[in-house]
């Protein structure tokens, strides 16, 4: 009975294990050949990646391959966003002591996750990295110092060291940008440029707020020229102004110089003398060799008469004006001088327009005027000599002259022969006339006595 029992019990059990061996087996083979074959190639293919992150990695080296850098980029930051993220969960899961399906038990699963994660994040960042640095060199090659900016900014974030290898193109690129802003007279984006590098570059802050300094004069300066543009001289003296006071330069103190001597000729077209003082007084204290404001100045104090400030300036202008353009200046001197009968001065800034303005319309009268004025210091011959002159150039003789000077150019003519021979012509025909008259009187009586 126990050997029935036996048979009954150990072979069925036998059977349904060989059964169970043989599936096993058949469920194995089917597997493998689905891996390792693909129908209709008979091709064994490789065996795909189930990991997102070596996939993300593989497909941003693809496009790398084919020069699709800012594609593969944008792959390369998103999955370093999302390493981060999913570290930072695993992290928070960690500290409550459980797994994100709440199961204590699979800590080692996650762990393993975790040494991925950290695989994949240098390798992502050091890729990233790399193109970056690339991308920084292609565009600053091209011109495009924003974009190079941009990635080595994003590559400080990442790699402090990488970075600072590549800090003195970063430098270059924020200095090239400003540059390129202030010839576009974008001064206010220029200024940012450079408050950033004072941050990024604390030890060349100096240099950088310099640049500031000179911009935000730039700056004033296009607002005061566009003032003076629409006519607003007054803001635009003001502006001025104040920029003289950040910056005393010299071509600031020439364009205040021009306002000044604008809104003074303004003021003497509208006949307000004391302004036009006012402003050409400013225009010279900013530019005293102005030749042009110190002979207009000149004139407004000659047409008032106020001839001691007058000559103060003319002679000021014949100091500077090495060029002899404001010769006229000799003429009005020398006129004043004639005028107060100091004939020697007189004399020399005569001589001396003469010698400077050759062709000027007011010759012959100026050769006229010579003539009296050394008449006058006694010398006739040079007297004469500009007189002649004078009626040469067409010019009537109309100023009075010493009786001397007169007598002296009648021998100089010849005229006086001619008047000695009339003088002495009308001597002999008074003097037969008077002996005629005393002849006919003294025959009557003669002839009376004889008789």
């Amino acid at each position: 009975m126990k050997k029935d029992i036996s048979f009954f019990t150990f072979y069925p059990l036998l059977f349904t294990s060989l059964l169970t061996a043989i599936s096993v087996g058949c469920a194995g083979k089917t597997q493998l050949v689905r891996k390792d074959e693909q129908p209709g190639r008979g091709v064994s293919a490789p065996v795909k990646k189930t990991n997102p992150l070596e996939i993300k990695y593989h497909l941003a080296e693809t496009l790398l391959a084919q020069g699709k850098d800012e594609e593969a980029i944008q792959i390369l930051k998103d999955t370093l966003q999302f390493i981060l993220r999913s570290a930072y969960s695993a992290e928070a899961a960690a500290k409550a002591g459980t797994t994100e399906n709440g199961s204590a038990s699979n800590l080692e699963d996650e762990s393993r996750k975790d040494i991925l994660r950290d695989e994949y994040l240098e390798k992502i960042k050091l890729l990233l990295v790399e193109t970056e640095i690339k991308l920084a060199d292609k565009y600053f090659s091209l011109g495009e110092y924003e974009k190079t900016i941009g990635y080595l900014k994003e590559v400080k974030e990442i790699d402090q060291k990488k970075y600072l290898v590549n800090v003195l193109l970063e430098e270059k690129a924020y200095r090239l940008l400003a540059e390129k802003f202030v010839k576009q007279k974008n001064y206010p984006q220029a200024i940012k440029i450079y408050k950033e590098m004072v941050l990024i570059y604390p030890e060349k802050s100096r240099i950088y707020k310099e640049e500031i300094r000179k911009l935000t004069i730039e700056e004033k300066i296009e607002k005061a020229e566009k003032l003076l543009k629409q006519g607003k001289y007054q803001k635009a003296s003001i502006l001025y102004e104040e920029i003289f006071q950040e910056s005393p330069k010299k071509k600031i103190k020439l364009r205040l110089s021009e306002i000044y001597a604008r809104l003074g000729k303004i003021a003497y077209n509208k006949k307000d003398y004391l302004e036009t003082k006012k402003y050409w007084q400013k225009s010279l204290g900013f530019v005293p060799e102005n030749l042009q404001i110190l002979f207009l100045l000149a004139g407004i104090y000659r047409e008032e008469n106020n001839w001691q400030k007058a000559e103060k300036y003319y002679l000021r202008v014949l100091e500077l004006d090495k060029e002899k353009k404001y010769n006229q200046v000799f003429l009005l001197l020398g006129k004043y001088y004639r005028e107060n009968k100091l004939y020697q001065q007189a004399r020399e800034y005569y001589e001396k327009y003469l010698l400077y303005a050759k062709e000027s319309n007011q010759q012959a009268e100026t050769y006229q005027e010579l003539s009296q004025i050394l008449s006058y210091l006694g010398q006739y011959q040079q007297a004469y000599e500009n007189l002649q002159e004078a009626k040469k150039l067409g010019l009537k003789n109309n100023l009075s002259y010493p009786l001397k000077f007169r007598v002296y150019c009648l021998f100089r003519s010849g005229k006086i022969y001619f008047y000695i021979l009339l003088a002495s012509i009308l001597i002999l025909l008074i003097y037969f006339y008077r002996r005629y008259k005393i002849l006919h009187l003294r025959m009557p009586t003669e002839r009376k006595t004889l008789t």
